[in-house]
């Protein structure tokens, strides 16, 4: 098996894994979110310090913290990707699986919006027009079926900035992971050991399953993410972006399909501007990829 090819299953095993953790998120229902995010962090601490330890990257957790520039971008990630963490776990809760994939989806095309606005980035005809169709979604659902997609609009804006802050800190993803764990992990132990102070610790019902389960909380956390960092160094962007689909399609079926949340015709039109838009989006980046290719040679 050639390298690309291995990379290549890696990637469609990472999404594969973290659409199907819907239905891990989903067995901790019964817990509060906030606990949950806490011990997701802690454990994700534990878990990437011994691939720290075993990667010899102390040496790089040392240069990225020496340099002031990265904290406050370091802290503003941390907050972030706890933020997401948290909505989605609660989203999963409470039925609200469908528009959380909304978001995923919306999230590529958001990221084509903030390089023209921030960046500066000229867009063509083609990704203009895939930014306005999922635009158009949102603004459907908004004005026809009478509710503003909360959820999926804070989903694919911290994906988004998100994104752009982890430009701002020279890291590899291990790094990066264990950086943000470490600062969200200090608030979060001391949640954790208020709530067993307190008595209200889900980890003291007794529950030997939701206990395992918060516990490899950390271990679905960066599994899928060392193995998307890993197909990132060999794979194109433009077969990732397509791979990337994978996830938010799977959490939809499952809310559908396993899960039967509410899904209106209403919402149908939505999700078919948003996926016409990701088609055009994956389409002309497939093109302009080969067009790329072809002048280089």
């Amino acid at each position: 098996m050639d390298k690309k090819t291995f990379a290549f299953i890696i990637a469609f095993f990472s999404f594969l894994i973290w659409g199907a953790l819907v239905i891990y998120w989903h067995q901790l229902s019964s817990v509060n979110p906030l606990e949950v995010v806490a011990h997701r962090a802690i454990w994700s601490l534990i878990f990437t310090t011994f691939i720290i330890i075993f990667m010899r990257k102390a040496g790089e957790v040392i240069r990225v913290f020496k340099n002031p520039k990265n904290v406050i971008p370091l802290i503003l990630s941390s907050i972030i990707i706890a933020s997401n963490w948290g909505l989605f776990i609660w989203a999963v809760a409470h039925d609200k699986i469908i528009e959380s994939s909304m978001g995923n989806y919306i999230t590529p095309l958001l990221n084509v919006a903030a390089s023209a606005i921030i960046f500066k980035v000229v867009l063509n005809k083609y990704q203009k027009l895939s930014v306005l169709l999922a635009l158009s979604g949102v603004v459907y659902m908004i004005i026809i079926y009478g509710k503003v997609p909360y959820i999926a609009i804070f989903f694919a804006i911290t994906f988004c900035t998100y994104g752009i802050i982890k430009k701002l800190v020279r890291a590899s993803a291990v790094t990066g992971l264990f950086i943000e764990t470490l600062i969200i992990s200090i608030p979060s132990a001391i949640y954790v050991l208020y709530l067993i102070h307190t008595g209200e610790s889900a980890v003291l019902r007794g529950d030997n399953f939701i206990t395992a389960l918060l516990v490899c909380g950390g271990i679905v956390t960066t599994l899928p993410l060392l193995g998307f960092s890993y197909s990132a160094q060999i794979l194109h962007l433009s077969t990732l972006g397509i791979l990337q689909y994978i996830t938010p399609t799977i959490a939809f079926l499952l809310g559908v399909f396993v899960y039967h949340e509410y899904f209106s015709t209403n919402m149908l039109i939505t999700f078919i501007l948003i996926w016409t838009g990701l088609v055009i989006y994956s389409v002309d980046g497939i093109y302009q990829l080969k067009k790329s290719m072809k002048e280089h040679k």
